[in-house]
């Protein structure tokens, strides 16, 4: 049954739906906001359609949509907090696992625009750069990346991962998504990309010459042009990843490290390595 909205809502809510026009948000957070504000799923759902405009709005809605389920519950944490419930009894698993948690949500919203802040410091950002993600998900660093690049592209290894990925950049140009890996980029060309980057996901265990070495950074090299950087993050908690492996690997492919083994980031847990590809 739908309850209905609170005029003193209102306001809040149209504040984060012009955070969410102007990029500031992501559909996923703006969704998960508005409905801590609001008191139900349908009310929310009334209140988009008859207020979004058409390409903003059909997103927000097929986003509810797709996890009706999670935003349920989203909407009961809210009715939990007003009648005092404890909030794990009011946050649960929408079928196949997923759970719709605000606090985790904003965790990857801050993650992700440090990524953003930082490449820009790096100086690999900028109106004509062209990027590319090895193992892209659903494709939310496009998202992130594609107002300040000319090319935002992903690839990954999951199908339906890549499916996800082309529908939330569905509204973004310049954003691309293939299914692939980091061993076979086939569907890009040489000296593609600027910025070749993976957040957790590059495949580099193994000892020097070991294929699963090798061929990563061989693919990322040939598809960097000229002065072009290789930047990936390895998980702290990664077992038997040796640094002068990739070292090692990356001369024999035209790389040079210009850094190693440093923690950069304070929202990705891992330490970076940037390569760049001899002019």
């Amino acid at each position: 049954m739908e309850i209905g909205l609170r005029e003193k809502d209102l306001g809040e809510l149209e504040r984060l739906l012009r955070l969410f026009e102007a990029g500031e948000l992501s559909g996923a957070l703006t969704v998960a906001r508005l409905l801590l504000v609001s008191r139900d799923v349908a009310s929310i759902e009334r209140w988009l359609e008859g207020r979004v405009a058409t390409g903003a709005r059909n997103e927000l809605l097929h986003l509810i949509e797709q996890h009706r389920h999670g935003c349920q519950c989203v909407a009961a944490l809210r009715e939990a907090h007003l009648a005092g419930a404890e909030r794990e009894r009011a946050l649960g698993a929408a079928p196949g696992g997923t759970v719709v948690d605000p606090a985790a949500l904003a965790r990857t919203e801050r993650a992700t625009r440090e990524l953003v802040e930082r490449f820009d410091a790096w100086g690999l950002l900028g109106a004509r750069q062209r990027t590319l993600e090895i193992g892209c998900g659903a494709g939310r660093l496009q998202t992130a990346l594609s107002p300040k690049v000319a090319l935002a592209a992903g690839v990954d290894a999951s199908p339906a991962m890549v499916a996800r990925a082309r529908w939330c950049c569905s509204r973004l140009p310049n954003a691309h998504h293939e299914v692939g890996h980091g061993s076979n980029l086939a569907a890009f060309g040489d000296a593609s990309f600027q910025l070749v980057y993976a957040m957790d996901g590059f495949p580099v265990d193994g000892g020097a010459g070991d294929a699963h070495v090798t061929s990563p950074l061989a693919e990322a090299a040939r598809v960097l042009a000229p002065a072009g950087e290789l930047v990936f993050l390895v998980r702290s908690s990664r077992a038997g990843f040796d640094a002068s492996d990739v070292t090692a690997s990356a001369h024999g492919q035209g790389l040079d490290v210009i850094a190693k083994g440093e923690r950069t980031f304070h929202e990705w847990d891992g330490v970076t390595y940037r390569l760049k590809r001899r002019s």
